[in-house]
């Protein structure tokens, strides 16, 4: 094993002879952190409207078809309503030509 002399000490604490990986973790890190945040902000954002969207979506599409299913019962009793009017009529109608 080689000893270490006080020159070798010298050579490696010096910037250049620091392993580029290092150097480079430490200088890209801040430059990754707010964009790999802001990514997660941006998707948390985009899944959060997604999902209320859809929510909204959901809500509207019952009121719709309850709106529907009202108009069908008010449609069914109104024609009930106009026969039994209409019945009504041709009774008296024949109650009069047999008379």
């Amino acid at each position: 094993m080689v000893n270490p002399t006080p020159r070798m000490y010298a050579t490696l604490s010096q910037p250049s002879q620091r392993p580029n990986l290092t150097r480079g973790a430490v200088t890209k890190s801040p430059k990754l952190m707010p964009a790999a945040v802001t990514v997660l902000a941006v998707s948390s954002v985009v899944y959060y409207v997604r999902r209320q969207l859809l929510r909204e979506k959901n809500d509207f599409d019952s009121l719709f078809a309850q709106k529907h299913k009202l108009a069908d019962q008010l449609l069914q009793e109104d024609n009930k309503k106009v026969l039994a009017e209409v019945n009504a009529g041709q009774k008296n109608l024949l109650n009069i030509l047999s008379s």
